[in-house]
């Protein structure tokens, strides 16, 4: 991504995220947003856009992408995502199953062929 791509893509996620500030919120908190760059992730709209495009996730790749986001900064095992993403549901997922779930947000979230590897596979133990 050359200079001027970095610039309208920072500059497009900052009106995103002045949109979504302005829209009205129930109560006084606001919304839960997370951006780098050209990544967008609002938690209470359920909107997530990449490169300026909305993604579509289903519940699942939402609240997986969420739990990723949310701890970023550590290696989640593969059941500790089987234990929040499926919850009660929460059997003994195996490992595949994750890296189905995983796989199928990667492709999702690879908008554009620069668009950055934002989920890291950590073998045999998990993802971050």
């Amino acid at each position: 991504m050359n200079a001027h791509q970095s610039q309208k893509a920072e500059q497009s996620g900052k009106d995103a995220v002045q949109y979504y500030l302005d829209l009205p919120q129930k109560g006084d908190n606001p919304p839960t947003i997370i951006t780098d760059k050209d990544f967008y992730f609002c938690l209470e709209h359920r909107v997530i856009r990449v490169c300026g495009r909305e993604i579509d996730l289903t519940p699942m790749e939402f609240d997986a992408l969420y739990l990723l986001l949310a701890n970023r900064k550590r290696v989640l095992t593969f059941e500790i995502i089987s234990a929040r993403v499926w919850g009660e549901e929460y059997i003994d997922n195996s490992p595949k199953v994750i890296n189905n779930l995983i796989g199928r947000l990667r492709q999702k979230l690879k908008v554009t062929p620069n668009a950055p590897e934002y989920i890291k596979n950590i073998r045999g133990v998990g993802y971050k």
